[in-house]
């Protein structure tokens, strides 16, 4: 009798002991960003002291911003490799994210993305109230034509191709598409020999979406090419999820669906082993969005695009998973007030001019609020509501809203001849399927 109440205590013993091991896995599973960014510190601590006095001898005696300027920089060679792997192997356990249940969504959509229409008013004053009351920040506006009118004085190497970098997003916001491709191409030229991946890859996608303005599909298509095979490692697959997707694009603006389509799977396959789960996946929703647009299945698309705004508008919470630079929240939601418009285009396409009246006016709302009037952005969300009055025969208000959009890009200093050639007219029946533009899937020139 002892002895079996002796194993029985021993089985007792080693069933707590499973549990409590099993515990502590689950814990590490679902141990948090800054969680792992601690054990990993922890893990390396060695390396990074004996890093940081290589670069600026006795931290004690360091001055101003060195020590932590020492401190990121060494970080950035040891701890940002352990996190990235930790939190790839947390993702392999974990099912991609589901689709936001608080976002809004079409009636007949089977998804669980809901919300009630409001009928939107049959005037557009609330609309002009606000863009007639908005004056110019002539200093932002100085400054941006500074930036994309500046010279590089002497700068060599990698200071040189940050600058480069820079002038050409200035550049292109301003619709100066070729003078943007020739900087980002030769940003991109010194970027190959020892720079930053991820510069590397934001420099690629600078030069990719300058070809597309300037009439180069083909040559956007094999620039991402590159950057898809070279990004196809863990830690960098959102990389290669945006570029699926742009690729996917300039493919279907050219007729080729079916080739984008086979691009579209791809990045849906890689959304399962996302860090950055809900951008990643508003990258893929989108993506298909374009498919069944392209195929003119306008409720489909309707349906895709507004998983990807919910998506869009859910990443925000993962920006402090990022690494620096850290996108600013107001590109995500610029991103996802450009899905919101997809969406009132595919509802216009319906001839659900109402339902499409009142997407549109969200998005230009949420565009004027974010970014004001007299920013490069806002245009085509004026243009886009606009678009859906002419379907509905208010061609007074229409043209008003149209006046408005050629006053920001003259103000801001796009000239006549450039701001036709940015593309963004909004066409809701005559749009052309192969020609279709994922408005919403414009990312800013810094996102990696």
């Amino acid at each position: 009798m002892p002895d079996r109440l002796n194993a029985c205590r021993g089985l007792a013993t080693a069933f707590c002991a499973a549990l409590a091991i099993i515990a502590s896995f689950s814990s590490a599973l679902a141990a948090s960003h800054e969680q792992i960014i601690e054990s990993c510190k922890q893990a390396h601590m060695e390396q990074l002291r004996a890093c940081v006095r290589g670069k600026i001898g006795d931290p004690r005696s360091a001055v101003g911003p060195e020590l932590e300027k020492a401190r990121q920089a060494c970080g950035a060679v040891f701890v940002r490799p352990c996190v990235l792997a930790a939190e790839q192997k947390q993702a392999a356990g974990v099912a991609a994210p589901s689709a936001p249940k608080d976002a809004a969504a079409a009636p007949d959509a089977p998804l669980e993305i809901r919300t009630s229409f409001v009928a939107p008013p049959r005037t557009i004053a609330d609309i002009t109230a606000i863009l007639d009351s908005e004056k110019p920040d002539e200093t932002q506006i100085a400054k941006r034509k500074a930036t994309a009118d500046a010279s590089p004085n002497g700068l060599t190497g990698p200071k040189l191709a940050q600058f480069l970098f820079d002038r050409a997003a200035a550049r292109a916001l301003l619709a100066r598409n070729k003078e943007a491709l020739a900087d980002g191409l030769q940003a991109l030229d010194i970027a190959k020999h020892g720079m930053d991946l991820r510069f590397l890859a934001r420099t690629r996608r600078v030069v990719a979406q300058q070809y597309k303005a300037t009439g180069n599909p083909k040559d956007a298509i094999a620039i991402l090419q590159v950057q898809v095979g070279e990004g196809d490692v863990p830690g960098r697959r959102g990389t290669v999820i945006a570029s699926l997707r742009f690729i996917a694009q300039m493919l279907v603006s050219i007729g080729d669906v079916s080739q984008a389509n086979a691009y579209v799977g791809r990045a849906e396959a890689m959304v399962s082993e996302a860090i950055y789960g809900h951008n990643w996946e508003a990258d893929a929703d989108a993506a298909r969005a374009l498919i069944f647009e392209a195929r003119g299945q306008y409720a489909d698309a309707e349906t895709a695009y507004r998983r990807a705004e919910a998506f869009a508008r859910a990443s925000v919470k993962d920006l402090p998973r990022y690494d620096p630079p850290v996108p600013p929240r107001e590109q995500f939601l610029q991103i996802a007030d450009g899905y919101l418009l997809s969406i009132a285009r595919n509802e216009a396409k319906q001839g659900k001019l109402s339902a499409a009246e009142a997407d549109a006016r969200r998005a230009l709302l949420g565009i004027l609020k974010a970014q004001g009037k007299y920013n490069p952005a806002t245009p085509p969300f004026i243009i886009g509501l606009a678009g859906i009055l002419v379907e509905q025969g208010r061609y007074k208000e229409a043209e008003k809203l149209g006046r408005s959009a050629l006053d920001v890009l003259r103000t801001i200093g796009v000239a006549d001849e450039a701001a036709g050639e940015r593309g963004d007219s909004f066409q809701p029946r005559q749009y052309s399927g192969a020609a279709a533009k994922d408005e919403g899937g414009r990312r800013g020139l810094c996102a990696a």
